[in-house]
């Protein structure tokens, strides 16, 4: 019965590390998730951001070439 007392012993032990690298594991998961959503939703916030500079910088770009046309043909005259 020793040999099978000392075994068990050893599979308890064995089990409640187990247990306790699951649980530490989990709780990475739970706050690598939580860093996910806060990412991604900085991600979207960002991507809308780079679409209102798009927009704006094409705005931009054509009221230079607008203003540069006007420049050229007021440097013909």
């Amino acid at each position: 019965m020793n040999d099978y007392d000392t075994l068990l012993t050893e599979l308890e032990q064995q089990l409640n590390e187990l247990t306790e690298t699951n649980t530490k594991q989990s709780e990475q998961i739970q706050k690598l998730t939580t860093v996910n959503h806060s990412l991604t939703n900085q991600n979207k916030q960002l991507q809308r951001l780079i679409d209102r500079l798009t927009t704006q910088n094409a705005k931009l770009n054509n009221e230079n070439n607008r203003l540069m046309s006007l420049l050229q043909t007021n440097k013909k005259s």
